[in-house]
């Protein structure tokens, strides 16, 4: 083996849903971007797309896909799978 073969691959995190699931301000209240507070939630746009961030989860590198959640998007995203979907460690599906 070589040290390419040795070196762990990221983690990806993809989440998906519905639209207005809640899927973005998920992540970013396990992130700590927004703290929850009573009777305030947070005010987001919704996301357009698909947007990728990285962060450290468990002190390994995780590569966060959060995918919008509109009818068209979807239909995007389950066109070309292999595009969105390969080498996914974890997926999260938000109704």
């Amino acid at each position: 083996m070589n040290n390419a073969e040795n070196e762990e691959q990221p983690i990806k995190l993809v989440i998906m849903g519905m639209e207005n699931a809640g899927k973005t301000t998920i992540l970013d209240v396990l992130t700590g971007k927004i703290n929850e507070t009573p009777n305030k939630p947070p005010s987001m746009n919704p996301t357009k797309g698909v947007e990728r961030s990285t962060l450290l989860f468990f002190e390994k590198e995780t590569k966060v896909w959060d995918f919008g959640g509109q009818e068209s998007f979807r239909n995007e995203y389950l066109s070309n799978p292999k595009k969105h979907f390969y080498t996914i460690s974890f997926f999260y599906y938000v109704v």
